[in-house]
């Protein structure tokens, strides 16, 4: 039986202020993790509502503005020393890995939570960029195989890691379809 290490820091990174649409995942993702004791910190544009993650225990870090965004996350990183940095895709998070690196040597986990939705010229501009983005990333995540095909294209390696799941009971295997 896998023994769970709750001594191992995760550090989440969301791109936009918490509590803005779309953000169900910023919140019960960490707010789980913490619940279940380990060490969670969370990453975000300034101007949300952190409250529902620091009453779970989640270390909640602010960074105003797109200007200290890098200097910030570099920051927060060498603050919290994660094992895990758990990043939800968004443009440009493909540098993180590379931007991180020199300050932390912990694995980066990318995760995707829906499918491109995007048509036309700028999905298929958006599925190019997101091609590269999951270089540096040590895992690639989604809640289903096929959404993430939409955002990444057809690639092997993708954990599977669907909505609800006991994470006590999730097998240590990754699911292709």
């Amino acid at each position: 039986m896998f023994k769970q290490d709750k001594t191992m820091r995760i550090l989440f990174i969301r791109h936009t202020p918490l509590g803005m649409p779309g953000a169900m995942d910023a919140h019960a993702l960490p707010a789980t993790l913490s619940g279940l004791g380990y060490p969670v910190s969370i990453v975000a544009r300034q101007g949300g509502d952190a409250s529902i993650l620091e009453k779970a225990d989640v270390n909640v870090i602010e960074i105003d503005g797109l200007k200290n965004w890098i200097p910030g996350m570099r920051a927060a990183v060498r603050e919290v020393s994660p094992h895990i940095i758990h990043v939800f895709i968004h443009a440009g998070c493909g540098l993180y890995p590379f931007l991180l690196a020199p300050v932390s040597n912990a694995k980066f986990v990318l995760d995707i939570r829906s499918p491109l939705l995007s048509s036309g010229l700028r999905r298929f501009l958006t599925r190019l960029k997101n091609r590269v983005e999951p270089i540096g990333y040590d895992r690639i995540t989604a809640h289903s195989i096929a959404s993430a095909w939409t955002v990444v294209g057809h690639r092997s390696g993708i954990e599977y890691v669907p909505p609800g799941v006991n994470i006590d009971a999730f097998p240590l295997r990754s699911r292709s379809m």
